[in-house]
């Protein structure tokens, strides 16, 4: 009987957190009763940005920063577990598929252990093949009549018309570096004000100075998180 479980992720951005949420409620529904654990590269985003999704896990912190993308996790991994002195897991579900990063958390005492890594091969103790393991346990989507209903009426208030494009230009990863050129966003928003729609830039309120670059290009943008006192993903 699976009574603890771990789920690990190696990316850092709220995207990557939010694709585990299928995961976590069929897990929660296919074994009742079982603590969930999790283990990130990164921060644990379901106790801050995403905490009003209302997803129920616990941190499993080991003390080591981005922890799989280093080679010297190896040697701390298990070492740092046992000093938690937590009973090993029945089941450890590894999200991510580079060998570096599942070798060290195989080092994790586990009865049961799966990954895509390598085709598979990382996987033991499951009692049936892997892709069924796997497929088996994807089957619940998140209900969004569980994010409270303000976040829907702050919805309808800022955007309120249609015709919205949107644009996501602060990453929910800090730890990436790709982004976009601004002169092309521009340019791409001045191409959709032609064509009568309307650009919406998901900007956080910290970005005043970019906010105030793309206004001043294109005065019909809207930005919504920075007319609203609300702060959460869930809006």
């Amino acid at each position: 009987m699976i009574k603890k479980l771990l789920i690990y992720n190696s990316g850092g951005g709220i995207g990557d957190s939010i694709q585990l949420f299928p995961l976590i409620l069929s897990l929660e529904n296919i074994f009742e009763k079982s603590e969930i654990y999790y283990l990130g590269a990164h921060e644990n985003l379901f106790f801050g940005k995403l905490k009003e999704y209302n997803i129920k896990v616990k941190t499993l912190n080991l003390g080591l920063k981005y922890f799989g993308f280093r080679w010297w996790h190896l040697f701390l991994a298990k070492k740092n577990f046992l000093k938690l002195k937590l009973d090993e897991f029945d089941l450890i579900v590894d999200c991510q598929s580079k060998l570096r990063n599942t070798i060290i958390l195989k080092q994790i005492p586990s009865k049961a252990f799966y990954s895509s890594t390598f085709k598979n091969r990382f996987c033991s103790g499951l009692h049936r093949p892997a892709t069924e393991f796997w497929s088996h346990l994807k089957t619940i989507d998140y209900d969004i009549k569980k994010i409270p209903k303000k976040y829907f009426d702050e919805s309808i208030r800022l955007l309120p018309g249609k015709n919205y494009i949107g644009f996501s230009l602060t990453q929910g990863n800090v730890y990436r570096r790709k982004e976009w050129p601004l002169n092309k966003i521009i340019k791409l928003s001045e191409e959709l004000v032609k064509n009568n729609k309307i650009p919406v830039f998901l900007i956080e309120k910290k970005f005043q100075e970019l906010k105030n670059k793309i206004k001043s290009a294109i005065p019909s943008a809207l930005f919504p998180e920075h007319e609203t006192s609300l702060d959460s993903p869930a809006l």
